[in-house]
Formats: structure tokens, C-alpha cells, sequence
């Protein structure tokens, strides 16, 4: 074990990770195109995980 690690400390993530980790990667999608408009991806996104971070399923 590395000294560094036996004082780390585990911190809770989202209680619905799964939900969110997928809802993001579905948003970031249309980035990947060469005339993607980051701008809006990134505002979309938000728009469809800011209910999943402020507590709705």
C-alpha cells in the first residue's frame, strides 16, 4: 500500500450515477461531429442533467 493511501478518504458520488454518467454521454455525442457547435452541446447538457443533480430521477 502506498503511504499516501491509508489516509484517503472516500467520498459519496450521485446516488444515481448509472443515470447520469449515461445522460451525459448521450449529450456530448452530437460533439463529435466536425461542425459540432460546442456551445450549444454544452447547454443542452446542463439543461438535461441539472434535474438529475438537483434531485430528480
Amino acid at each position: 500500500m502506498v503511504d499516501g493511501v491509508k489516509d484517503a478518504v472516500t467520498k459519496p458520488t450521485h446516488a444515481n450515477f448509472a443515470k447520469l454518467e449515461d445522460t451525459v454521454r448521450a449529450q456530448l455525442d452530437p460533439m463529435w461531429t466536425a461542425d459540432a457547435d460546442v456551445k450549444k452541446v454544452l447547454t443542452d447538457t446542463c439543461s438535461a442533467i441539472g434535474p438529475l443533480l438537483d434531485g430528480g430521477k
